[in-house]
């Protein structure tokens, strides 16, 4: 990484370049930065310059003008990531850059009654000890996009009705189907939950 010269007016933009799906910091990926040149009083020429992360996926673009509006665009391998618009300031805030490397994955499926078959609407899909969360349609189906692969475990949960955790693994890229049964206590309603 580049170190500022350290004069007058100029600054350095720190940040951290990683997978827009795994949030992996990217090491080895290229920032980058181009900023209208000062010196030219018609402001068309720019100024362009490319650094690399290290081994942590951290970037510092140094010797900047401050206030300069500066242009940033991460690249790992053959992967490109947008672009994002900053400001040069001595305090500035980490920048993160994402770039799409890893292909996200689904789990699509739906929600019966173990006793009946009948398909169950507005039964909230729940991936346990994760933020992702949908519900169940009026024909009992749902589908959770944009998952990083891994491991997980699919629950459904609707009122009056238990059932349990199904254990799905996602490759890159790929589709997971799942039929989730849920058994109906006295206060089941039929055929549809409470959201």
């Amino acid at each position: 990484m580049c170190e500022s010269r350290g004069r007058p007016e100029e600054v350095a933009l720190d940040g951290f370049v990683e997978d827009e799906v795994t949030e992996v910091r990217l090491p080895a990926a290229h920032v980058s930065a181009s900023y209208a040149n000062p010196e030219d009083p018609g402001g068309l020429e720019r100024v362009e310059t490319v650094v690399r992360t290290d081994s942590l996926g951290q970037y510092r673009v140094c010797d900047l003008p401050e206030g300069a509006v500066i242009h940033l665009t991460p690249a790992y391998g053959p992967h490109a990531g947008g672009p994002l618009v900053a400001l040069a300031a001595a305090d500035g805030d980490a920048l993160k850059l994402t770039v799409p490397v890893t292909s996200p994955a689904t789990i699509t499926g739906m929600v019966l009654n173990e006793a009946t078959s009948a398909l169950i609407e507005g039964a909230r899909i729940v991936l346990v000890d994760t933020d992702f969360r949908t519900v169940t349609n009026a024909a009992g189906r749902f589908s959770l996009e944009d998952l990083p692969p891994g491991s997980y475990r699919v629950r459904a949960v609707c009122a009056g009705y238990t059932g349990s955790v199904h254990e799905v693994e996602l490759a890159e890229g790929g589709n997971v189907a799942v039929v989730l049964r849920l058994r109906a206590t006295d206060l089941a309603r039929r055929g549809t939950c409470s959201i």
